[in-house]
């Protein structure tokens, strides 16, 4: 860095800040795009369950059953 010219240090400050300051931030907000997306399939796949009366928990337990 050139102590000269103050306009040159404080590019080079900002520049070695920003860098890991935008990568953290986009670390951080990939992170909660993903949370976002498994909480929207949770009440999406919720909601279907409820309307078109899908018991999952019901299939599973009748594996096995034999109906005579």
């Amino acid at each position: 860095m050139n102590m000269d010219d103050p306009t040159s240090s404080i590019l080079a400050i900002q520049s070695i800040f920003s860098s890991p300051t935008t990568l953290i931030m986009l670390t951080l907000l990939s992170v909660l795009m993903i949370l976002v997306q498994i909480s929207q399939g949770i009440i999406y796949y919720s909601q279907k369950e409820l309307l078109e009366n899908i018991n999952a928990k019901r299939n599973i337990d009748s594996i096995g059953k034999v109906e005579e």
